[in-house]
């Protein structure tokens, strides 16, 4: 483990990467959760000193608007964005400071090598999504962008077919295999116990996460947690909807049909973060948008 005051150098990076992959799946998990438990702060403690917070960006859950807040609130020389693959190819990137950086934000399954990195208190955050309305989201986007790397894939293939193909992780239950850690593998685990996991993951091994649906309520929570002052924000990266031969009753039934396990737990997950952000609701709320509202009004792009 890294020290504060000892430097963490590309190769001792690289070593750090190399020596996770050669592990099995299931000790990778094991590893990351060992991390995250042993350094994770909780929601109601104030903001330690030289803590590593960490926004793990579930695709569509507008994590990009999110990250543009993080951007507004922290310091620039402290932040990283890198998601896994970046990490896997280039672990040296998060060496830029000679230790890991205040703030981190990507995508990343809970058995990333980024957790093998915690080496001080955690802030841990996240969002997450009606399913049906992410992955509706996550296809329109794929489609429309031409600089994913999908796109070139998919642009030509109707999103009924598109529905029916396994291979695409991010349609088929991905926020619960994401928090279990196997969002690109198979699970020896049943259905019900996968849900169970992924709701202990996100409600234990998370300081705080939040609903897109309750965009506002969630910045709110996340803005008290991290104490920041300037908690404003445009929505960025929203997918204007696409026009498609396709009915779209039936692909979103499809959706639910294909996401049923994502369905469970964002059910579950609501009521938890329902009752946790009432502080956070009613004139709170009001004020907030009215100030959010004058400063997107005058903020320059």
């Amino acid at each position: 483990m890294v020290q504060d005051d000892e430097i963490l150098t590309a190769t001792a990076a690289q070593n750090r990467v190399k020596a996770w992959l050669s592990l099995c799946k299931d000790e990778q998990r094991a590893q990351a959760i060992s991390h995250i438990d042993k350094h994770l702060v909780c929601a109601d403690s104030s903001r330690p000193d030289n803590c590593i917070v960490i926004f793990n960006h579930v695709p569509k859950t507008g994590g990009e608007t999110l990250e543009k807040v993080f951007a507004a609130n922290e310091r620039v020389n402290e932040t990283l964005h890198i998601n896994r693959p970046v990490l896997l190819k280039n672990p040296a990137v998060i060496t830029k400071l000679g230790r890991v950086p205040g703030v981190i934000m990507g995508h990343h399954p809970l058995n990333s090598p980024l957790y093998g990195f915690v080496d001080r208190p955690l802030i841990h955050l996240t969002m997450i999504r009606d399913p049906v309305a992410r992955v509706w989201s996550w296809l329109r986007y794929v489609k429309a962008r031409t600089d994913h790397k999908m796109h070139a894939e998919v642009r030509d293939t109707e999103l009924a077919d598109l529905l029916q193909r396994p291979d695409i992780s991010e349609l088929h239950n991905a926020m619960t295999k994401r928090l279990c850690g196997c969002l690109q593998e198979q699970s020896n685990l049943s259905d019900e116990a996968l849900v169970d996991l992924a709701f202990s993951n996100l409600t234990e091994r998370f300081s705080l996460f939040g609903l897109t649906e309750h965009f506002d309520r969630s910045l709110l929570m996340f803005s008290s947690a991290l104490g920041w002052s300037h908690p404003y924000y445009k929505p960025l990266n929203v997918t204007p909807n696409q026009a498609t031969r396709d009915d779209p009753s039936q692909l979103l039934a499809t959706i639910e049909a294909n996401n049923r396990l994502d369905c469970e737990l964002y059910a579950r997950a609501r009521e938890l973060f329902l009752s946790r952000s009432k502080s956070y609701a009613g004139s709170a709320l009001r004020r907030y948008r009215i100030r959010n509202k004058l400063w997107a009004l005058l903020a320059m792009d």
